[in-house]
């Protein structure tokens, strides 16, 4: 979710407007990002 160009901000696609906070889609990228195998036995 980083933004490229300045690294302490999220980037412009997955922020809420306060560069610091994410909005849905930022949440969605997050969430895609854990490996769901890992709560399976």
């Amino acid at each position: 979710m980083r933004d490229t160009n300045e690294t302490q901000k999220i980037g412009s696609d997955w922020h809420n407007g306060d560069w610091l906070h994410p909005n849905q889609a930022g949440y969605k990228k997050m969430g895609e990002a854990i490996d769901l195998n890992l709560f399976t036995n």
